[in-house]
């Protein structure tokens, strides 16, 4: 098991959804952190098909003959 240091507030929060759900801290955590890691890993996807589609727009342009 790994040690991660969060701040006062958010494990305040990580005790009281704790008890509240019914799970401990680290599931809690660990599922929290695998939603957030998920919905960057959507953005960081996006964000190449923009640079892909960015660097086939400049490979065409540079083949236009105006």
């Amino acid at each position: 098991m790994n040690t991660i240091i969060v701040n006062k507030k958010i494990k305040s929060d990580l005790i009281n959804a704790s008890k509240i759900i019914g799970l401990s801290e680290s599931d809690i955590f660990e599922r929290a952190l695998s939603y957030y890691l998920n919905a960057l890993k959507s953005k960081m996807d996006l964000k190449k098909e923009f640079e892909a589609w960015d660097k086939l727009s400049d490979e065409a342009m540079l083949k236009m003959k105006f």
